[in-house]
């Protein structure tokens, strides 16, 4: 398209799931859902990801599932009178959109919106605004509710690097155990040496990120 692109992304795994009853320890010695007597289970499952990513320079909207095929690890115990025990993977699904706006091409807002759906977990809900000053700077902030608040601040350099910090402010009732999460990001971003009137390769895509996080 013209003005936007159409992205979509997929991703397989391969996970083997192991189960030895002689390591743990009970809190009762008698427990009908642990065979302690019973040697190692495995189970291997395939399990997938995919996602759509619609956006251009000024907007995005994505959609994403998490636990494709809802894998079941079924465990089976060769004692009958122990009951067999199950691991579902539960579908999550992910919606996210984003926009950015401003005037002034020195200072442009940038919004996002995600929300995430499990049959296993609450609902998820994240809303940051960050200002980019003169394509250097950026501050701003973000709202989990009912979870947390976060802080945001960057700094990018000759527009190759960028460093940002965030730190989490739990408001739910875990915050008398945790007292915050500090993030750090360190990103870079290069330019493949490729001749894209050439190869064919849209040159908006040339432009590659590599990024490290540190927590």
């Amino acid at each position: 398209m013209s003005d936007t692109e159409l992205s979509f992304g997929f991703a397989l795994a391969y996970t083997m799931f192991k189960i030895n009853p002689s390591v743990i320890t009970l809190r009762h010695q008698v427990d009908a859902s642990v065979d302690l007597s019973s040697s190692a289970l495995t189970q291997k499952k395939f399990e997938g990801t995919f996602g759509l990513l619609y956006y251009n320079d000024r907007f995005f909207l994505s959609l994403s599932m998490l636990q494709l095929f809802g894998a079941d690890y079924k465990f089976k115990y060769s004692n009958p009178d122990f009951f067999r025990g199950n691991y579902f993977n539960e579908n999550q699904i992910m919606f996210g959109a984003g926009y950015n706006f401003g005037e002034n091409p020195d200072y442009v807002w940038e919004n996002t919106f995600w929300v995430m759906s499990g049959k296993a977990m609450p609902l998820f809900l994240d809303y940051s605004l960050r200002l980019h000053i003169r394509k250097t700077l950026l501050v701003g902030g973000s709202i989990r509710p009912g979870n947390a608040l976060a802080l945001h601040a960057g700094l990018n350099i000759m527009d190759k690097f960028q460093i940002s910090y965030s730190y989490d402010i739990l408001t739910s009732k875990l915050k008398t155990a945790q007292k915050g999460t500090h993030e750090v990001n360190l990103i870079l971003s290069i330019d493949k040496s490729l001749n894209y009137k050439k190869s064919g390769v849209d040159k908006r895509f040339l432009r590659q990120k590599y990024q490290y996080l540190l927590n």
